[in-house]
């Protein structure tokens, strides 16, 4: 990739939201974007992308991509064209539901923020990363909060433990045990999953009676070896408001209709679910989007979800998916410095200093080459901080 592409980032981080700018959700491989406030520069476009006013997307035979522009339209586009980014160009576009452009914007290298502190928390629960205790995948919240569901019976998906005969799940309210349910290995259907690597999957229906409005619960995975209980996870759960509910329903009922490509569509439902702090139907949203778009800007914004519902072991996968993706030789230094300092977290969080204080700095390093030094010093100092011991 050419030193044209971190001209145009170390632009765009200087200027976080184009008030008529643009952001790319979908894009096949060969599409490049062009802007002249580079001198015309062109280099290769990617999903996740803001573009500048007036920079113009210019796409082969047999491409498409598609454009989210400020004005909340959704512009599709077939090669082989030219289009430029302006209010002839997106005028074209098909209607959105507002805030559907402010939702997507890249978060110029930084954590994704959701919504609210979801991240500023502390996230360490268990010993995720050995496979001894079940971890809880879905449905899962942030620690010392709950977390909102649309469905009122939910389906239930830990980490399998190894050498595990049973599985104990309560339902728990005000300190008391509601429910108590056990699931067998066999029951389980523990499976490989691309969304946690080396960690198989284990799933169950919701074996108690519907949630209902207003009640917040608390759901615990134990595992049973040998006889012996395991310690496990904790979830807070209420369902979501009625109201809430029924207009998530319309906006994307509605948006399901509009037939975009299955990519744009999950990664605006995504950013919809999440405004709304339906955060696990958001991640699974996002996974659907990596699955139909293998990209690392798409990796890499799931793996932010991921730690920041504290799922460690899905948001390593995501981080060391999106290097992959990347590969040895990118100057994307935008996902580059996103992806170093979301592992960088995560060894911090399994108390591995060393290896925090690694990636930390060369997140520190990426943010330096884009020319953002506010990021870059704010990273140099966690790290300088876990050199002194913590």
């Amino acid at each position: 990739m050419s030193r044209c592409w971190w001209m145009l980032l170390t632009l765009v981080g200087a200027v976080s939201v184009f008030a008529d700018g643009a952001v790319i959700s979908q894009v096949s491989k060969g599409v490049t974007l062009r802007t002249d406030r580079l001198g015309g520069a062109r280099f290769a476009a990617r999903p996740l992308q803001l573009m500048p006013p007036g920079s113009k997307l210019e796409l082969p035979e047999r491409t498409r991509a598609v454009v989210i522009c400020a004005g909340d339209r959704a512009v599709e586009l077939d090669g082989p064209t030219s289009w430029q980014l302006g209010t002839a160009g997106c005028g074209q576009g098909r209607a959105l539901t507002a805030g559907s452009y402010q939702r997507l914007l890249p978060a110029d290298g930084r954590m994704r923020d959701f919504h609210g502190s979801l991240f500023s928390e502390s996230r360490s629960r268990s010993d995720d990363k050995g496979g001894l205790v079940p971890v809880l995948v879905s449905p899962r919240s942030p620690t010392f909060r709950d977390v909102a569901v649309r469905n009122p019976k939910p389906t239930i998906e830990w980490t399998d433990v190894r050498g595990a005969s049973n599985y104990e799940l309560n339902l728990e309210a005000g300190g008391g045990t509601l429910r108590a349910s056990t699931v067998s290995v066999q029951q389980a259907n523990c499976r490989p999953d691309r969304r946690i690597q080396g960690l198989r999957i284990c799933s169950a229906a919701w074996p108690w009676e519907p949630l209902t409005a207003g009640q917040v619960v608390e759901l615990h995975v134990r595992a049973l070896t040998s006889g012996a209980e395991s310690s496990g996870e904790v979830s807070k759960l209420k369902l979501v408001d009625s109201g809430l509910g029924r207009q998530l329903d319309r906006e994307l009922g509605e948006l399901a209709t509009k037939g975009f490509p299955a990519a744009t569509l999950e990664l605006l439902r995504a950013a919809r679910l999440a405004e709304a702090e339906l955060f696990n139907e958001a991640a699974s949203a996002l996974f659907a989007a990596l699955e139909e778009q293998p990209q690392a800007s798409v990796a890499v914004r799931l793996g932010d979800l991921y730690l920041g519902l504290g799922l460690l072991p899905g948001a390593q996968t995501q981080y060391s998916y999106a290097d992959r993706l990347l590969g040895p030789r990118s100057a994307d230094y935008e996902v580059l410095a996103a992806t170093r300092l979301g592992l960088g977290r995560i060894y911090n969080e399994r108390k591995d200093p060393a290896a925090a204080k690694r990636e930390l700095e060369q997140a520190a390093r990426f943010y330096r080459e884009l020319g953002w030094s506010e990021e870059a010093r704010e990273v140099e100092s966690e790290a300088s901080h876990l050199q002194a011991g913590g």
